[in-house]
């Protein structure tokens, strides 16, 4: 894969599990991940199926400048509970 690549991300942060997924410019699945959502931390469940997601499409390393869509119920559910 050329590294000036293109690429997007989504991730769904639900109460059990976390999913990750890596787009091409064509909106081809490279590669994706689920993971245990991790409590009370979620970010860690995030940057686990994130990392496991980059590496199965063969992007071993972070990118430098990622646009990610997050929609993390679990974010919501300790935000209400504040």
């Amino acid at each position: 894969m050329p590294q000036s690549m293109s690429l997007r991300i989504g991730v769904d942060c639900g109460g059990t599990n976390t999913d990750a997924v890596v787009l091409d410019g064509s909106d081809q699945v490279l590669g994706w991940a689920k993971r245990t959502t991790t409590e009370p931390d979620v970010l860690d469940g995030v940057r686990q199926a994130l990392a496991a997601a980059l590496r199965h499409a063969g992007r071993g390393k972070p990118l430098s400048a990622l646009l990610a869509c997050l929609s993390c119920g679990s974010f919501l559910r300790g935000y209400e509970e504040r």
